[in-house]
């Protein structure tokens, strides 16, 4: 584990729970902090990365530190023949991306990027109706993703555009991703938002996604609401012969929702014909689910084909073409 702060936190409980797999060293900068990590996992402790890639009895390596640290890991990980799952997004441009992706290439070695809402179960459950037929084609998606920014990044990195790439690039990657996931090859990209210095940059984001098959994705996310307004995330996707509904309003913080405290609420199916179908999606930690999915592919040396690099590529470049799109006032290309 490369990283003990929160969300290295959240990635070592799943992993706890596997029965494959296991954290034989934690790294971090805050050498207490990973020590304190490792008397959970019976783990080494280290303070410099380098010297657990050292280490021969690691197969892989969770790369769970803020953003702007993803890159050098990455192709450090990869010279030292680790597999490696590196938490979203992968970068801040899409040359670190190429370089990394490179690295990972030329070492082969195994890859995936955290893209958990891939493992979400509602989104799961949400692809499975449209893959089912149920209601058609998919014609367009709207996401929304919303919360007061999160306090728990160590010194603020998140409030820095230049390490984080503010709320484009941290949230609303999760629901970019998501489209693209549904919809396939995006071909032009138009954005807009709220640009706050103090909040990480483009700190609110309203984008519309083309794909080159004709529809449409649509995202509004952002982390300027104050207070104690609630975490809120939503997908409706309008189909052929029906729309797909889920709405999730959690407590006044995103960890609140990784923690599993949004509650369940259901899935709804509002079919052409008048029917109405209420589901409440399996009671899985995503989390988990991704872990499992990594550790599986390794233990039984499979491909692995959900949340790949390439994926992890893909979003990123849509996340930087909305900030380009946003910053110039200009539709793009993709």
């Amino acid at each position: 584990m490369l990283g003990a702060g929160y969300i290295g936190r959240v990635h070592a409980n799943a992993i706890k729970k596997l029965d494959n797999a296991k954290i034989v060293a934690v790294a971090d900068k805050d050498l207490p902090r990973a020590e304190e990590m490792a008397v959970d996992h019976n783990a080494k402790a280290y303070e410099d990365y380098h010297q657990l890639l050292n280490d021969d009895n690691i197969d892989a390596v969770a790369i769970a530190t803020p953003t702007f640290l993803h890159a050098e890991m990455v192709v450090e990980a990869a010279k030292a023949k680790k597999n490696i799952f590196c938490e979203k997004p992968l970068a801040l441009s899409n040359e670190d991306a190429q370089l990394m992706a490179q690295a990972i290439q030329e070492n082969k070695v195994k890859s995936m990027v955290g893209h958990v809402l891939r493992f979400w179960p509602e989104y799961i459950r949400a692809k499975e109706i449209l893959d089912s037929g149920m209601v058609g084609e998919p014609l367009t998606i709207f996401c929304e993703r919303l919360g007061v920014l999160p306090d728990w990044a160590e010194g603020g990195w998140n409030k820095q555009a230049n390490l984080s790439g503010g709320a484009a690039l941290d949230l609303q990657i999760h629901d970019l991703d998501f489209i693209a996931y549904l919809l396939g090859e995006p071909s032009m990209v138009s954005s807009s938002g709220v640009f706050n210095p103090d909040l990480g940059g483009w700190a609110h984001m309203n984008t519309v996604v083309n794909f080159k098959n004709g529809k449409i994705g649509a995202v509004n996310a952002g982390w300027i609401v104050k207070g104690k307004f609630p975490f809120s995330i939503l997908f409706r996707i309008f189909c052929e012969e029906g729309t797909i509904e889920w709405i999730s309003r959690a407590g006044e913080k995103i960890s609140e929702t990784l923690d599993g405290k949004a509650g369940k609420n259901p899935i709804v199916v509002y079919k052409s014909n008048g029917e109405i179908i209420e589901e409440i999606a399996e009671n899985m930690d995503p989390f988990y689910a991704e872990w499992k999915y990594f550790a599986d592919c390794l233990d039984g040396k499979k491909e692995i084909t959900n949340s790949t690099f390439t994926d992890g590529q893909m979003s990123l470049k849509l996340g930087l073409a909305t900030i380009q799109s946003a910053s110039t006032n200009k539709q793009l290309k993709f």
